[in-house]
């Protein structure tokens, strides 16, 4: 039986190494869990990614996304997951995730006794927090620049990942990037006691239980990101027909939307657990993707013009 399906959208090269890294020193039994991998670089890479998976990870597949477009898509493939996924519940990862061991073992043991109309939020580690110092607490956010075309564009980043060095031309579409991009592996080392992030500091509500919460203080969907140490039910997934393809193609809100449809139309409770911290690797930027809270609840409020969108997951599922 399949308990988990840890699920990754990624338009990035590399990252294969520390995502295998990552998986395969997780305490859940193998046979408990899975890997589904959507790549936007399939096509390019898929035999070595099938050679160097193999071994490593018992329970995977690589796919490619149902399409790819210039702009981003990254909800069109965790849709294009989603219909793969065989666990009873999606983890959801970046392909910068670095999930410490018992990530896929907390988040199963919480849904377990709390589901099944639960989704689950955990820690991030990232490199304010391992300064000791948090955007929550009132640390200024980091400033970093990226390029927009030709022109060097400031903007606050939240939370600044862990620094991990790059190869030389790790951007180019080569073989030797295709599994890492990486020039050392990220080795990292368990925190002795919790130190909060900036976002559980802002959604830890009511404690239901040691170490788990509700998150009863703000407007839940805001802080729900599919990706980012978080989970839901499959079953709840299908029944609001996945992630909304209409925020596709601009940054931000999609995931946060899909926390409020499983909220209000599937009943899920929001838990907050603070154990099983995950880590954020570096992931270089390559074009403007801020967003500011208030454009975020105009998206979901407003919502954006409807698109004619044919796409059913249930039924997709059946084809596979």
């Amino acid at each position: 039986m399949i308990k988990v399906s840890a699920m990754i959208a990624t338009a990035r090269l590399g990252y294969i190494d520390s995502i295998a890294e990552s998986l395969s020193a997780q305490t859940m039994s193998q046979d408990d869990w899975e890997l589904i991998l959507v790549d936007d670089f399939y096509k390019e890479r898929h035999e070595a990614v099938q050679r160097y998976l193999t071994g490593k990870i018992r329970n995977f597949k690589h796919i490619p996304p149902r399409e790819v477009s210039k702009y981003m898509m990254a909800l069109v493939a965790r849709n294009t997951g989603i219909i793969h996924c065989r666990g009873e519940i999606i983890y959801f990862m970046n392909d910068y995730s670095y999930p410490s061991p018992r990530c896929l073992e907390r988040h199963w043991e919480v849904y377990s006794r709390h589901g099944p109309r639960v989704i689950i939020s955990g820690p991030l580690i990232d490199a304010i927090v391992l300064s000791g110092a948090s955007i929550w607490r009132g640390a200024p956010a980091m400033i970093v620049q990226i390029k927009d075309g030709d022109e060097l564009i400031d903007f606050p980043s939240g939370t600044p990942p862990i620094p991990v060095p790059f190869k030389d031309g790790f951007d180019q579409l080569a073989p030797e990037n295709f599994i890492s991009v990486f020039k050392e592996s990220f080795k990292p080392t368990m925190p002795k006691g919790l130190i909060l992030d900036w976002r559980l500091g802002a959604i830890c509500g009511k404690y239901i239980e040691s170490n788990l919460c509700q998150n009863t203080i703000i407007d839940p969907w805001s802080w729900w990101w599919a990706g980012r140490n978080d989970s839901a039910p499959l079953e709840a997934l299908l029944g609001i027909n996945g992630f909304d393809e209409n925020f596709d193609g601009a940054y931000g809100g999609g995931d946060g939307e899909a926390a409020k449809r499983l909220m209000q139309q599937s009943g899920c409770r929001y838990l907050v657990d603070t154990l099983a911290p995950c880590y954020e690797l570096s992931h270089p930027i390559k074009k403007k993707s801020s967003i500011s809270e208030e454009e975020r609840d105009r998206k979901v409020e407003e919502g954006r013009k409807p698109l004619p969108n044919t796409y059913n997951l249930r039924e997709e599922r059946k084809l596979i």
